[in-house]
């Protein structure tokens, strides 16, 4: 994890976090084009050392119901992802500069925060009794309640295009709610 000490940099990380999900969803793109799949058979990729190749992906995606996964989880990875990065690096920068109290009066922060959890604990809502006092946690018209521990936090509750809203009401915090 980035340590962010200025809220220039957590703009600009904020920023980065919001590329990486547009970039996810361009990948997306590609995978379902015909043509791109047939390439990915060609395609290798080195990193440390280590070569991909893309060969039995090509394969898979060739395949609908194993498209259809691959794709489907390819998704829910980059709404983890953007979710968690862009929640952790705002608490984190908001802990270290003593800014705990405007993150916690955001009308969006225990949603955010209830969704962190379930998102990094295989989709499932868990937290500890203490944490009841601040359900039900709601967020532009979707709510988490005591009632959902244990159930699984699918896309009907916080999808693709509430990450995006999501981003833009945790991003203008910062800009005109942090020193």
């Amino acid at each position: 994890m980035v340590v962010v000490t200025t809220k220039e940099k957590l703009l600009d990380f904020l920023g980065h976090a919001s590329d990486n999900y547009h970039v996810g969803f361009a990948a997306l793109s590609l995978l379902e084009n015909d043509q791109a799949k047939s390439l990915l058979s060609e395609l290798t990729y080195e990193v440390e050392g280590h070569q991909f190749d893309f060969l039995y992906l090509s394969g898979a995606l060739q395949t609908p119901w194993a498209q259809e996964i691959i794709l489907r989880e390819f998704r829910k990875m980059c709404l983890r992802t953007f979710h968690n990065e862009v929640f952790e690096i705002v608490k984190g920068y908001c802990e270290r500069t003593n800014q705990k109290k405007a993150l916690w009066d955001q009308p969006w922060y225990h949603f955010a925060r209830f969704l962190r959890n379930a998102l990094s604990h295989q989709g499932y809502f868990t937290w500890f009794d203490d944490d009841e006092k601040w359900l039900p946690a709601s967020w532009k018209g979707k709510t988490i309640k005591k009632e959902m521990k244990g159930t699984y936090a699918d896309t009907t509750l916080f999808g693709y295009k509430d990450a995006l809203d999501m981003y833009e009401e945790v991003r203008n915090f910062v800009a005109h709610g942090l020193a």
